[in-house]
């Protein structure tokens, strides 16, 4: 728990992180603990991971070769905008 805290604070070094895993791992712990917030911000209305983050993709116009939603990109939208503030104050330790 504690190494994905840091992940998402963005002390461990992304080149060595799955962003995709990262992002589920935030979508899940948002709707869990800041359940609006994702809803605020991208308009989603999921309580699935995976569909959050393809419903961010759609809203954020995150598009690959072939007209397919880039899930990846999508999830280095939503870890940046969390880590910028853009999400709000959100705590990670209670």
């Amino acid at each position: 728990m504690v190494g994905l805290r840091l992940a998402l604070i963005g002390s461990i070094n992304d080149e060595i992180l799955n962003k995709d895993e990262l992002a589920v791992e935030l979508i899940r712990f948002l709707l869990k603990e800041y359940p609006n917030v994702l809803s605020e911000r991208y308009q989603v209305d999921s309580t699935d991971e995976y569909e959050v983050l393809n419903q961010i993709a759609k809203v954020r116009a995150c598009l690959a070769k072939g007209g397919e939603y880039d899930l990846t990109k999508a999830a280095r939208l939503l870890i940046d905008d969390f880590r910028s503030g853009k999400l709000g104050r959100i705590t990670l330790e209670f």
